[in-house]
This record gives C-alpha cells, structure tokens and sequence, in this order.
C-alpha cells in the first residue's frame, strides 16, 4: 500500500517512523480516494485523522485544485490549533498552505486568509457561518472539494451540530460537488449521523479495539523482624 503512495506523502510517513497504514486507514484509503462520504467510527489512537488525510492528500497531489479545496471543521478553537500544529508538518512536505480560523483570529490574518487564500482551512462551525456571509473569501468557498468533520458525536446531537448543517447546505450552493468525511471516535446509531450531514449514500467504516486489562496484585512480604515480632506475639499467649 504504502509504495502506491506519492512519493512526498511516502517521505513523510518515513519521517514520521510510519512503516505500515493502520486497519483504519487500509480500510479507509480507497472509498475516500474514489470520492464516496466516508464515516469513520474508531478509537483514539488508531490514526483515523490520517486516514482521512492521506487519500486526500493523494488527490490533492494528483490534481492541484485551487485553493481553498480542503475544510477541516473542528468543534472547539483548542483542536484547531493542535491540528494546525499537526498539519505544518505536512504542509512543508507536500507543499500545501495551511490556516485557521476561529474567533480569536486576528483581522489582519483574515484579511490575508481572503487575499492570499490556503489550500487547506481549519475552521470552527461559527468561523465557517462567518465565512459564508462575508463577500471575498466566500467566493473562495466555491473551491472546495473535500470536508472533513472531525469528532462528530461532539456535535450530532446539539445545537451546534444544525448550525453545521445549515452551514454545509450553504456551502452545497456554492460548491454542490464537496465530498464529506466524519471523524468519531464513537458513535450509537452511525446511520443517522451519516444522514444527518450528507445527502448522499455514506460509507460506514467502524474498527474496533480489543481492550486488554493487565491486573497486578503487590503484597508485602515479611522480613526478619517481622518473624521475631510474630513470635513474639503467638508465644505470648
């Protein structure tokens, strides 16, 4: 699998100490590349942020779309900044531009995101609701090809969750072609999620984890005066 891959994406797998895709991301890989909507259900720690990506990646390599092609929506401003810190390490390998937005984003760095546009953007729910009123960097949203939305259980069952849907069918008016991926690390009924976000048939990809419990079990063992005072005590009576 991973000799299929672009060389650059390849070259950083190495240097990330990657020899091998994980089970999420094998299974991943080939309906999120052939551009179906993609749930991803498995646990944390599996990789499912780069099963996501690296089909993604590999598309975005093979074709250069115009920028802004890539949305990641996060639920809080805290994750953005922990993918952003993520994704710097691709952006220099594939050579790819990437920002974010959210409410503490300056207007000088928003004016510059509507100028010089990224070719990914991570976004907050309300910083995409923002972006789809505005006038220039609206326009750039008619670019964009793949939505990523990640820790979607955070989300399904809440306020914030209709804003998100709200805010994709205003996206569906300027970009109707966008292909969805939800990110979760657990979800009840996966059904109803799919359809809550997309309008299309979605592909269900759940991996499960064995939980293994490892139980120990200290107990003090006696030494010389513990012995002596046992004595003690039993020959006392």
């Amino acid at each position: 699998m991973l000799e299929s891959l672009n060389e650059k994406i390849r070259e950083g797998l190495s240097a990330l100490g990657i020899k091998s895709l994980t089970e999420v991301q094998l299974k991943a890989f080939k309906p999120i590349y052939d551009g179906k909507d993609v749930l991803i259900i498995s646990p944390t720690g599996t990789g499912k942020t780069l099963a996501a990506l690296l089909p993604i990646f590999e598309r975005w390599l093979n074709e250069r779309p115009k920028p802004t092609s890539i949305l990641y929506i996060s639920p809080l401003k805290a994750l953005n900044r922990d993918q952003l810190e993520h994704l710097r390490f691709w952006s220099e390998k594939l050579g790819m531009e990437i920002s974010v937005r959210h409410g503490d984003t300056s207007s000088y760095e928003r004016k510059m995101q509507a100028e010089f546009p990224n070719d990914m953007l991570i976004v907050t729910i309300e910083a995409l609701q923002s972006i789809l009123v505005g006038k220039k960097i609206r326009e750039l949203l008619k670019n964009a090809k793949w939505v990523i939305i990640d820790e979607v259980h955070e989300i399904v069952d809440s306020k914030r969750g209709t804003q998100l849907t709200l805010a994709l069918e205003r996206l569906r008016e300027l970009s109707a072609d966008f292909q969805i991926v939800m990110l979760s690390a657990t979800i009840g009924d996966e059904k109803r999620v799919a359809e809550f976000f997309s309008r299309k048939k979605v592909e269900i990809i759940r991996v499960e984890m064995e939980k293994s419990t490892e139980i120990k079990v200290y107990y003090p063992l006696p030494i010389n005066i513990d012995e002596k005072n046992a004595s003690k005590i039993f020959s006392s009576k």
